[in-house]
């Protein structure tokens, strides 16, 4: 008796419509995603064990970058309170800005140069000339004291932005939000001291240093106090 041959059938599957799906999803992550900045300087920030986080939902926030060779900038938290910022040094010292260079301004995450050398640098930024690393904002070390620009950007940033609206109507000054000190690792301890004193000297006591964090050692009271919130 002849054996009876199976008609075979094609194992081919139509990918159509996974495709179709995989195409939508990519679009769809294409345009909602945000560039990220170029950070402006590299921070390698010492390791902590603390649990605090970064409070990401204030409306404002302000990180004094200091960088490894000493170098410090001060950004805050999104385009539009960069923008603010731009404008805000442009009305007090009389700097010149264009649209197009206050544009270049808010674009970038942080900001730290001598006040005079702002027209230059932002004029050549705004034709998509790449621009050398920032020098950092001019503050004196040790016993002279003759130099630190650093007053006049907590002055602009704390009294002038952030209480705008209250000083116009003669209303009381709300504190001053909390500064984020992101120092590298390496970065000069006078540099980050006299970074901290000027805040102090200003009366803006509020600040924590930006950390990487690391396991709890086990066997530490902090490691039994997380181990005991967990339960």
């Amino acid at each position: 008796m002849a054996k009876l041959k199976v008609p075979r059938k094609s194992t081919s599957i139509d990918m159509t419509a996974m495709c179709d799906v995989a195409f939508l999803l990519l679009s769809f992550f294409i345009f909602t995603a945000k560039m990220k900045k170029n950070v402006e300087v590299e921070v390698e920030n010492p390791t902590s064990v603390s649990t605090d986080t970064i409070a990401v939902k204030n409306k404002f926030n302000v990180t004094v970058n200091i960088g490894k060779d000493g170098q410090i900038l001060m950004g805050l938290d999104n385009d539009t309170l960069m923008e603010a910022m731009a404008k805000e040094i442009d009305s007090v010292k009389g700097i010149g800005f264009t649209p197009q260079e206050i544009e270049a301004f808010k674009k970038r995450t942080s900001i730290g140069m001598d006040f005079k050398d702002m027209k230059t640098y932002f004029a050549s930024a705004a034709t998509g000339k790449e621009m050398p690393p920032q020098v950092g904002i001019p503050m004196s070390i040790g016993a002279d004291t003759t130099m630190n620009q650093l007053n006049d950007w907590i002055d602009i940033v704390a009294w002038r932005m952030f209480n705008k609206d209250k000083l116009k109507n003669n209303q009381n000054v709300e504190p001053f939000p909390i500064v984020y000190i992101n120092a590298d690792k390496k970065a000069p301890y006078a540099v980050v001291d006299k970074v901290l004193t000027t805040f102090a000297k200003k009366n803006l006591d509020k600040f924590k240093l930006v950390t990487t964090p690391e396991d709890v050692p086990i066997g530490t009271a902090l490691h039994a106090e997380l181990k005991k919130s967990k339960k």
